[in-house]
Formats: C-alpha cells, structure tokens, sequence
C-alpha cells in the first residue's frame, strides 16, 4: 500500500512516520 506525504507517492515500509499522511 502507498501513502502520500508532503504531496508526494512512497513507498509504504515497515511503519509509517508522523508526518506522512496514508491514504
């Protein structure tokens, strides 16, 4: 599954930050 954070498409890895937003 991807998250977008900051506007921008990663990666989801083993966790996610604070700051990133999982769509």
């Amino acid at each position: 599954k991807k998250y977008e954070a900051f506007g921008k498409t990663l990666e989801q890895s083993s966790g996610t930050s604070g700051n990133d937003r999982r769509v």
